[in-house]
């Protein structure tokens, strides 16, 4: 392929993070609990399939500072959903 594209597992990779993390965090804005989820598995995915492909997880706190918002998206869905089965 040309340089600077990417291959086909980085693409994979992509499709989870960024881009479904991202897609959580706006999902989140309406629908906490499934936009958490989104965002949170997203980023769960992303590092399973970091170490399928290339073994250890990357180290350093960027990935999960960048997805916090989907923490606490799914923080405050489970939360209401609480609130509200009370």
């Amino acid at each position: 392929g040309e340089p600077g594209t990417p291959t086909l597992a980085e693409a994979v990779l992509m499709a989870f993070f960024p881009f479904g993390v991202m897609a959580g965090m706006v999902l989140g804005w309406w629908k906490e609990l499934w936009g958490g989820l989104l965002a949170v598995g997203s980023l769960g995915i992303f590092y399973v399939l970091i170490m399928v492909q290339r073994g250890p997880i990357p180290l350093g706190p960027y990935f999960a500072i960048f997805s916090m918002p989907g923490f606490l998206f799914l923080a405050s869905g489970i939360a209401s959903r609480r609130h509200h089965d009370h």
